[in-house]
């Protein structure tokens, strides 16, 4: 396992912010995680996957180490058979969608350009379009972490919903899944896959550092986006964060943003919309503080 030593934590976040770490684990194995949890060899810690949906509040985490769980953690195995794909937690979301494609297996075509790791889409339940994650796992391989044993979870047992999954309580570590699919077309799964891809680069700001959508969508009404808009606060700056000019549900860093500037416009947007429309907004992205 390597392990970084008062190291920028810039290239582990999608926002790019740069923010020195107390250090920086990189495990490759279940065997490291064993290592580092089990055996309680480290404490003060961020699991961070693959650095998606995350803000890096502080300028310097003199206390606190993060785990990457990324390209560093990935393998995988299909079940053609059983229509299933095992994989490890830093596993990529393009990979499994590219893998379920090449043995004609439907069910990940809309997060083929959703960047982040399966870990994540678990912990998140991440969804588009009216599709969500959990729908296509069958169990997760965790370690309990009151019990430090390895656990394995039925689908069925887990708690899920909206945006949500009882990984959020910190109980647990995710390891691993089993993903079940169905059998499909092959060109069908392509032009899916493309549908969304396309769709994506239309609306997205793909030109910008960002970590997807700020803000969980409000239950009724317009969206977060369509709301920033008729601010008139698209393109509106603060430091070297953007309201993105392309869609105002993203803040961008544009030119080395820290923590604060986006924590800023976070704070801007609320705000505004909060006096227009009596809408009170939750995150979607996960501040990490010292």
């Amino acid at each position: 396992m390597k392990i970084l030593s008062n190291s920028d934590i810039k290239e582990y976040n999608s926002y790019r912010i740069s923010s020195t770490a107390c250090k920086i684990f990189l495990p490759e194995t279940i065997e490291d995680f064993e290592e580092l949890f089990i055996h309680q060899k480290e404490n003060g810690y961020s699991i961070i996957g693959g650095g998606n949906n995350l803000i890096i509040a502080s300028k310097n985490y003199h206390n606190k180490s993060f785990v990457v769980v990324s390209d560093n953690f990935s393998s995988y195995s299909v079940d053609v058979d059983n229509k299933t794909i095992e994989a490890l937690s830093g596993t990529s979301l393009k990979t499994l969608s590219e893998l379920a494609l090449e043995y004609n297996l439907k069910g990940l075509e809309i997060f083929y350009d959703i960047p982040g790791t399966l870990g994540g889409a678990i912990w998140m339940n991440a969804g588009a379009y009216g599709e969500t994650f959990m729908e296509i796992v069958k169990e997760v391989v965790v370690i309990n972490k009151h019990t430090k044993a390895i656990e394995t979870l039925k689908s069925e047992d887990i708690v899920k919903g909206y945006r949500y999954s009882q990984f959020q309580d910190g109980k647990s570590i995710i390891l691993s899944a089993i993903l079940q699919l169905e059998t499909g077309d092959k060109q069908e799964i392509q032009d899916k896959m493309m549908k969304y891809y396309h769709l994506r680069n239309e609306k997205l700001p793909k030109e910008y550092p960002n970590a997807g959508s700020v803000f969980r969508r409000p239950p009724d009404g317009l969206t977060v986006g369509e709301m920033v808009e008729n601010l008139g606060l698209k393109g509106v700056t603060l430091g070297g964060a953007m309201i993105s000019e392309k869609h105002g549900g993203f803040i961008v860093n544009y030119d080395n943003a820290s923590g604060d500037d986006i924590l800023g416009l976070v704070d801007l947007i609320k705000e505004k919309i909060y006096e227009k429309y009596n809408i009170e907004l939750h995150l979607e992205q996960i501040v990490v503080t010292d």
